[in-house]
């Protein structure tokens, strides 16, 4: 085919509206970072990452695992640790608006190096789409969660997929693994695209080994010092059971359960609940012979039916679901994506809200002293937290169905492609 050359009136345009768009997500990211200033106390997470901190003041990086029982366990996997550790000398004794926007300074960077990496790579429409997301500046800005930087692993994941790259895939796997625990769930992923594109098994032991190695390495000083050499199992392992908070604002199956009791017996078959999702997703592939599909459906599988899940975790299957329409151009999943943000922004703003009431506006002292006001204030409060699941669990399900019609309207249209026209 000939390519049509452009006019210079016609680059000159284009280049004026790259420019705009620059220009706009600059504006955005200088608001943000105003934003995440101001916005601070309102969730317990940056709290608990200054209690991490003082415990590394105190005994060291090294130890930051010899105690599971620091009011939070040290969940998180020896990167994002590290990170802490580097920025320790710049917390404070009291949890201030400069404090906390230390500690969301990595969050903030990954999303400008996010930003630069879709406009030069992808697109400037998308950098702009990825930029203006609403349930990613909640997570980043208000709540300083890490989560961005996770899009940014998925992003990159798909993208050296769509190049039908072996090895960069695996490493930035290990890097999610290495960041946070959640980066597990898209071993399988991973797995289900080296099948589909038919990886040599020579490159697939060598991915194995430097992924397994370069985890190894991170994980080695941690268990030298404790001198417990599971910590890296317990710690993944403790992904797949029930936090704390049970299925926290999770607008899945389970978390219409949160204010009931469930058996035992739910937390010990989390992790068969897991190989299940991944028997949805290989069928799934087997049905459509679409990897992109497939991961799709395996990770909203994922949120949907395991018990571990916050929700705020739909996000990843927001992700997935913006790889599909700016790395793919499957704009099919328009609708898809404007649901699973709204999905995602409303669980996360529930939570907020919750947290917010409790924390700032009634004070943990007042709610001891006063039992008349802790229960009429909770029954309201748990009645907004409930709505949030409630709502989030609707939007999820329509999401569901949003990308089960994508896949049907594209097995119609094939169809009709391949009826022969009448005579």
């Amino acid at each position: 085919m000939k390519r049509i050359k452009l006019s210079d009136s016609e680059n000159d345009m284009k280049e004026e509206i790259k420019l705009s768009i620059w220009k706009k997500i600059i504006i955005l990211d200088v608001i943000s970072v105003i934003a995440a200033y101001y916005l601070v106390n309102y969730l317990d997470i940056l709290t608990t990452d200054y209690k991490w901190i003082q415990w590394m003041k105190q005994y060291g990086l090294l130890h930051i695992y010899d105690s599971w029982d620091i009011e939070m366990p040290v969940d998180y996997p020896p990167l994002y640790l590290v990170w802490l550790y580097m920025i320790r000398n710049m917390i404070g004794e009291v949890l201030s608006n400069y404090t906390q926007l230390v500690m969301k300074t990595l969050p903030l960077a990954v999303e400008f190096l996010a930003q630069i990496f879709i406009y030069k790579k992808i697109s400037p429409e998308a950098a702009w789409k990825w930029s203006v997301n609403a349930a990613l500046l909640v997570n980043i800005v208000i709540y300083g969660q890490r989560d961005g930087m996770i899009g940014f692993l998925i992003v990159l994941l798909f993208y050296y997929m769509k190049k039908e790259k072996w090895f960069e895939p695996a490493i930035v796997v290990t890097v999610f693994c290495l960041l946070k625990p959640q980066g597990i769930y898209f071993i399988f992923i991973l797995l289900l695209y080296y099948y589909a594109v038919r990886i040599q098994a020579k490159r697939l032991v060598i991915a194995a080994f430097s992924s397994l190695g370069l985890g190894y390495l991170v994980f080695l000083p941690f268990a030298i010092t404790s001198g417990d050499y599971l910590i890296a199992i317990k710690l993944y392992m403790y992904e797949f059971s029930i936090h704390k908070v049970f299925g926290s604002v999770a607008g899945n199956l389970w978390g219409i359960f949160e204010y009931w009791p469930l058996p035992p017996i739910i937390e010990h078959l989390s992790t068969l609940l897991l190989f299940g999702c991944m028997l949805i997703g290989i069928y799934v592939y087997k049905k459509t012979n679409d990897y992109l599909y497939a991961s799709l459906v395996y990770m909203i599988s994922v949120f949907m039916l395991t018990v571990s899940q916050h929700g705020r975790y739909t996000i990843y299957s927001m992700f997935i679901v913006f790889v599909a329409l700016y790395i793919y151009d499957e704009v099919e999943y328009k609708k898809a994506y404007l649901v699973i943000t709204i999905s995602t922004t409303v669980s996360q703003v529930g939570m907020l809200l919750y947290n917010r009431i409790i924390v700032n506006a009634y004070g943990l002292e007042l709610i001891n002293k006063s039992v008349e006001m802790t229960y009429s204030m909770l029954y309201k409060l748990y009645f907004m937290r409930y709505l949030a699941i409630v709502c989030t669990l609707i939007l999820n399900i329509i999401f569901i169905v949003l990308i089960v019609r994508v896949k049907r309207k594209e097995e119609d249209n094939t169809i009709t492609d391949n009826t022969p026209d009448a005579c």
